[in-house]
């Protein structure tokens, strides 16, 4: 196995965990169980690519690449708390929305080791374009899983 299959067997299988993440109903776990999975998994692709795992650095980097979709999230998840309407809602749209920026975070990460990149040396401000692409590219990706 080369090194890009390894590395997609990973994101795939995080985005995995996100999705079934998603359809825990209690409030703000799933929320925290998605950070620890996309922690995990930049750690494992960080891993392939010999770069060192600064665990500050990297969920300063989670923060503020994916702040508003963080926000949204923790939003999504706290929908839950409401009886029924809410609970149905928040199952609905948190596996999409996790395992979405899961991928994403996955994709943007990898392309920035591939350049030869590290936790610090990641600048969000160049990356936020290429987030927000990875964004639609892993909404399909997810909805793909989720047919098979």
């Amino acid at each position: 196995m080369n090194q890009n299959e390894e590395v997609d067997g990973i994101i795939t299988q995080h985005v995995t965990m996100a999705i079934g993440a998603g359809f825990i109903p209690l409030p703000l776990v799933d929320f925290t169980g998605v950070i620890g999975i996309q922690t995990n998994m930049l750690k494992s692709i960080a891993r392939i690519y010999d770069v060192p795992f600064i665990k500050g650095a990297v969920t300063n980097a989670l923060t503020s690449l994916a702040g508003k979709f963080l926000f949204a999230s923790s939003a999504v998840s706290l929908i839950k708390t409401i009886p029924l309407v809410g609970q149905t809602i928040g199952s609905a749209a948190s596996p999409l929305l996790y395992g979405t920026t899961t991928y994403a975070t996955g994709k943007v990460f990898t392309l920035h080791f591939d350049e030869g990149g590290t936790f610090l040396t990641f600048d969000t401000r160049k990356m936020k374009s290429l987030y927000a692409k990875m964004l639609q590219e892993g909404k399909q990706f997810v909805m793909q899983i989720n047919k098979a």
